[in-house]
């Protein structure tokens, strides 16, 4: 085995073997060096990054915030690791509420009906989705997709292409890849469907907001003992019975003992495992997306507030391409792209072309403007919990089980591949508490719904026309026999 994976990368360069190695400097990485530090100060830990920075997702410019920007209270996870660091906290800064939001689908001739039938989908998802708890259930092959499931219960192609892009940007992978019962348990994992619409959509006052380079200087200070190695992507990794070997892009082996894969499943899929992993998680890892889905967080500065003169709020979706956009504070907007790969470079253009149709010919030339480009972690499977052996998975998109995507979920996952590396390295520092951190915090619980709730959360005016149609063709028909054979 170990001249396989030398003889596919070439004569490497060895070295020492150290305790843990981390892949990933992203939130979930950062935390999983802070607390298996803070647990065991003498651990030996190396982090590798694919990028020439760290932070993942987290972003900031003197405009503010790109990437990772708000989160609610009751993502605990995230919430207990700020105030343990003292950072400080506050509430999203307040817009003018009286303004109305400037949504595409509020501009239709249908948009009231469409509205409807939306919230009343929105609604028995909500009902439904406790029931998804992951383990609850099981995921077949024949499981229906959510676009089709999409389509059954809207009518109007306004509604429909609201949901299509919410789960893309939600889940990373289009509505026809991702099945029904997928969507719910994810929907389950980040706290309901109704959670993810009032941070990504909303944007209520009721977020909460911090300075992300705070946090990261904060973490860097605890971790100053840790080696930090950038524009290193690892290309394989060799396990043995007792250690790990992982061979990264610069040709070098890095040997230790526990291997934590803070990476989403779109960068698993790039690293050759040998010997391979487990079926069950070959076929979750194997079954890469026909696209590779981007997000692009952006900002754009002003010399004056011009959605407020317009007379909205600053907050607007577009349905074609997805865009999302939010008022940071005064003169400075904000906001996020999904797109495909290789749209990059024309973010910029739809956007400020975007703006300009709905708050005036002013938004096309904004004082200054930025934006970074990150890849949508597919979430379109169980999540990663269980360690394989040596290697532990880490990062909110494979390995948590609540708030999957948000801060939250990366917190939560980095604290539990700390866990489960601690149990390997040094088990007799674990105790109760530690395992007690971990679990999930604030998420929906199981309630008792009573069939007729049930019953009644899944009808909206496209299968009450539906059956209205149905009932009044046969009582037409009754009556025609009637009259004619009387």
């Amino acid at each position: 085995m170990e001249k396989d994976c030398e003889l596919k990368l070439g004569p490497p360069e060895r070295s020492q073997r150290i305790d843990v190695i981390i892949v990933g400097a992203g939130i979930s990485g950062l935390v999983t060096a802070y607390r298996l530090l803070e647990k065991e100060p003498s651990l030996q830990i190396r982090i590798l990054e694919a990028s020439d920075t760290i932070g993942g997702n987290l972003k900031q410019i003197p405009q503010g915030e790109i990437g990772a920007k708000w989160f609610e209270g009751s993502q605990a996870h995230v919430y207990q690791l700020l105030q343990r660091m003292e950072i400080p906290i506050q509430q999203r800064s307040v817009v003018d509420a009286t303004l109305p939001r400037c949504w595409e689908l509020d501009q239709t001739v249908s948009s009231n009906l469409a509205k409807y039938e939306l919230q009343r989908y929105i609604n028995e998802l909500q009902i439904k989705a406790p029931f998804f708890r992951p383990g609850r259930f099981s995921i077949r092959k024949n499981s229906t997709k959510m676009e089709k499931h999409i389509n059954n219960r809207l009518f109007f192609s306004e509604s429909r292409k609201f949901m299509t892009n919410l789960v893309e940007l939600v889940c990373g992978s289009k509505a026809s890849d991702i099945t029904y019962k997928e969507f719910m348990s994810l929907c389950y994992g980040c706290g309901s469907l109704q959670n993810i619409i009032n941070i990504y959509l909303e944007c209520p006052n009721t977020l909460l907001e911090f300075d992300s380079a705070h946090l990261l200087n904060a973490l860097t200070q605890r971790l100053q003992g840790t080696e930090f190695l950038v524009s290193r992507q690892v290309k394989a990794i060799c396990h043995y019975k007792d250690y790990i070997e992982v061979h990264d892009s610069t040709q070098k082996i890095h040997t230790t003992d526990v291997l934590i894969l803070a990476i989403p499943l779109n960068a698993l899929q790039q690293i050759n495992f040998s010997p391979p992993v487990p079926m069950e998680l070959r076929k979750v890892m194997n079954n890469k997306l026909k696209l590779r889905l981007m997000l692009t967080s952006f900002i754009a500065g002003y010399g004056d507030a011009h959605w407020r003169n317009a007379g909205y709020s600053g907050s607007f979706l577009k349905n074609e391409p997805f865009i999302v956009g939010y008022e940071y504070r005064p003169n400075v907007y904000g906001g996020m792209m999904i797109h495909d790969s290789g749209s990059e470079s024309l973010v910029r253009s739809i956007v400020l072309k975007a703006f300009a149709e709905n708050y005036g010919e002013a938004m096309e030339t904004p004082h200054s403007y930025n934006q970074h480009t990150f890849e949508l972690s597919s979430l379109a499977h169980m999540p990663f919990t269980t360690p394989w052996h040596r290697i532990v998975w880490s990062s909110s998109a494979a390995a948590s089980t609540c708030y999957r995507g948000f801060l939250g979920g990366a917190v939560q996952s980095g604290l539990r591949a700390a866990l489960n590396a601690l149990l390997l390295v040094r088990p007799q520092v674990v105790s109760w508490t530690d395992v007690a951190d971990v679990h999930c915090q604030n998420c929906p619980n199981i309630k008792d719904v009573g069939a007729l709730q049930l019953w009644m959360s899944g009808l909206n005016l496209y299968n009450v026309g539906y059956y209205t149609l149905y009932a009044s063709s046969v009582l037409l028909a009754l009556q025609l026999a009637f009259k004619k054979f009387g």
